[in-house]
């Protein structure tokens, strides 16, 4: 399914294109001239973050051309513009949403687009947690949040205990109960990290949806000109059967 959305071609002959946080699995081909990443972490710091991990080929781990240390993306990339800016499985974790895709608006192209993959909240981990509202997304962005609030970290780790069922073809199936019951154990940890939260990153899912409840929220920011991207309903992929993304394409 990601070959079919992510279309490269004909961006790639014309535009520089951006890639945010590939890891080992970038979209955009490596050693073509017209590709650039973009991460929280250098190559050299990436590597040693996860020299140790079973799941991640240290050699696979992309070139990072733009370290992100909180300043302007367009300080950040020099004053580059982008035709096609890739994000699979980030926004979910973007502390502050409006001020992150006003951020990519100021680098893309006037007729660039921003393509993204995200998780599906009814068939992966996040299956318990409650829906994003704006009232979150309002908060976050009147706070010019820099990184997980404690709430959405203690609601993390309440609802996504280690033990919790990520296979999306047991969801689509059925096959995943959706009783729970609120242990001291999963207070006590949740408490624990959300306290963490207060003085250290804590990387969550800040923010959970399904297709329909994403494209509501981006409507409603783009109707009260709080972002100036728009959710192009055509090169929309709704969740497919026994998979856990889904995948929006966003303009100018």
């Amino acid at each position: 399914m990601r070959d079919t959305f992510f279309k490269l071609q004909p961006y790639l002959d014309t535009f520089k294109c951006l890639e945010i946080a590939p890891l080992h699995r970038p979209v955009l081909p490596k050693e073509h001239p017209n590709t650039r990443y973009l991460d929280l972490l250098s190559t050299e710091e990436l590597k040693a973050h996860f020299l140790n991990d079973p799941n991640i080929n240290n050699d696979d781990i992309v070139e990072v051309h733009y370290v992100h240390k909180g300043q302007p993306y367009q300080e950040l990339v020099n004053g580059e513009k982008f035709g096609l800016i890739i994000a699979s499985h980030v926004i979910e974790h973007v502390p502050n949403l409006i001020k992150w895709l006003n951020e990519i608006e100021s680098i893309l192209e006037d007729d660039g687009k921003l393509q993204l993959a995200i998780p599906d909240k009814r068939y992966c981990f996040d299956f318990r947690r409650r829906l994003t509202d704006i009232s979150d997304v309002m908060g976050a962005y009147l706070e010019d949040r820099k990184k997980p609030d404690p709430r959405i970290v203690y609601e993390h780790f309440l609802y996504v205990p280690n033990e919790i069922c990520n296979d999306p073809v047991k969801h689509h199936n059925g096959e995943v109960s959706h009783e729970f019951t609120i242990t001291k154990e999963y207070h006590e940890l949740a408490l624990h990290f959300a306290k963490e939260s207060l003085h250290t990153y804590i990387d969550t899912h800040c923010w959970v949806w399904t297709p329909e409840s994403f494209i509501k929220l981006m409507a409603m920011l783009f109707e009260y000109n709080l972002i100036k991207l728009q959710v192009a309903a055509e090169e929309t992929i709704l969740t497919q059967i026994n998979t856990y993304e889904f995948y929006i394409t966003m303009r100018k």
